[in-house]
């Protein structure tokens, strides 16, 4: 994940990443972006990205959850134009949302003060090499990449908000 809104690296052989965009107070644009490796065939130059619009429902007005995606379409659009946080019961399983709202709300306070949230990069240094637990890099044939040989570490952050939420990892 990248803060705050880019989800990528999953796919196996495929790449690929989701990225969110606020459109305005009720509205957001979702965006899956997936790459499809092609061994050794002939892949003709196109002129045009292909794209598809992915539906909510099937031809008889019924969510399509077949796939862990539909299930997540279905979850966001029947919450309504603006989620009632104030009816969740939030439980065990969900230390990672917990975890990621007092991430943003630390992040806004940083902005409100005047400071520079997160991932801010006012300078153009090149490509920004980001290490993943796992992921086919260009020119490696095997996962891990040019971060292969490196355990994952917990970062900081991990531990400082689960401290801060009460949460025990």
């Amino acid at each position: 994940m990248i803060f705050p809104n880019i989800l990528g690296g999953y796919g196996g052989l495929n790449l690929g990443f989701q990225y969110r965009v606020p459109m305005d107070d009720t509205h957001t644009w979702h965006v899956w972006y997936t790459t499809y490796f092609m061994p050794g065939a002939d892949v003709p130059k196109q002129d045009v990205v292909p794209y598809y619009e992915v539906p909510l429902t099937d031809e008889n007005g019924r969510y399509m959850t077949e796939l862990i995606d539909g299930g997540d379409l279905m979850a966001w659009s029947t919450q309504g134009p603006i989620a009632k946080r104030e009816l969740e019961r939030l439980g065990e399983s969900d230390k990672g949302i917990i975890m990621f709202r007092n991430l943003i709300e630390e992040q806004i306070r940083i902005v409100e003060e005047g400071g520079e949230p997160m991932n801010v990069h006012r300078k153009d240094e090149g490509p920004i090499s980001l290490p993943q637990e796992y992921s086919y890099y260009p020119g490696y044939d095997v996962t891990g990449g040019p971060f292969g040989d490196q355990p994952n570490p917990e970062p900081d952050l991990v531990a400082r908000l689960s401290d801060e939420a009460g949460i025990s990892l």
